[in-house]
């Protein structure tokens, strides 16, 4: 039974310190960690597959819907990423405005 406690406490404090540090979110209870570590394993590179066979999810949809969560962090590095692969001159080609004189009216 001590055993049995210990563990539970050890996985408790594990879990905590997976979910927390990156959210700031009201989850509560247990599936604040299931989201917690889905968030976590999607942020190492870690598959949607093998995220939701962690989680023994029936269907993929039902992890990356409910429980993967971006912050905004994610999404501003991804973009970063997301522009740094564009060659510069892609980038002066794609956003550079035309000239009054060719545009039509």
């Amino acid at each position: 039974m001590r055993l049995r406690l210990l563990r539970y406490v050890r996985l408790r404090l594990t879990l905590r310190t997976i979910s927390e540090p990156h959210f700031k979110t009201e989850w509560h209870g247990w599936h604040a960690c299931r989201r917690g570590l889905g968030s976590n394993l999607n942020r190492l590179g870690v598959s949607d597959v093998v995220i939701q066979r962690i989680l023994r999810h029936a269907n993929v949809s039902t992890t990356m819907a409910f429980y993967v969560k971006s912050s905004s962090d994610d999404v501003r590095r991804a973009m970063t990423k997301l522009e740094n692969s564009i060659p510069k001159s892609e980038l002066d080609t794609i956003w550079t405005p035309k000239p009054e004189s060719s545009r039509r009216m």
